[in-house]
């Protein structure tokens, strides 16, 4: 398939959160559109002889980071899924402290969920396709203004995202 000759722009992505199997979502377009991910791969180890290069190996995986922001609607809730309570976990009494289940439950006692990008295609006749990124560890920031804003990184150990 050839590659397509739409430019995409903000409007045509969004983002879903998720937790063990998907029971919990959370939902949202990335308003300011700045979705982003670095996805290094296997660190190179250079091997010198006496001073020259000889050659390279492929070396330690490297982290996958992402990050997006989107604009402050709520910072903790009892009763709903909100971003906030989702990268920080620790917030005690929150509808996600009591209900989401973390993706690797039983493997780590750190709180991952799944998260996927979604960049939208069916609007121009092609299909859909997405960034899957499983067992992320969210943390966010606060940052007043106008509007406010809410930015979240993430970090996991994979390689890249699943791409469908």
């Amino acid at each position: 398939m050839a590659e397509s000759q739409v430019v995409r722009t903000a409007r045509d992505s969004a983002t879903i959160v998720s937790d063990d199997g998907g029971v919990n979502t959370y939902g949202v377009a990335c308003e300011p559109g700045d979705f982003n991910y670095s996805a290094p791969g296997t660190s190179v180890l250079r091997i010198l002889g006496r001073g020259k290069h000889k050659t390279e190996r492929k070396n330690e995986d490297q982290v996958t980071t992402l990050g997006w922001s989107v604009h402050m609607r709520d910072i903790s809730s009892t009763t709903d899924a909100v971003l906030p309570d989702i990268c920080e976990i620790d917030r005690a009494g929150t509808f996600v402290k009591n209900n989401w289940v973390s993706t690797r439950t039983g493997i780590s006692d750190v709180f991952t969920v799944d998260v996927e990008h979604i960049i939208g295609g069916a609007a121009f006749g092609e299909a859909d396709k997405s960034l899957f990124f499983d067992d992320m560890k969210l943390t966010g920031t606060f940052a007043e203004g106008f509007p406010t804003a809410y930015t979240v990184a993430g970090e996991a150990s994979i390689l890249a995202p699943v791409i469908s």
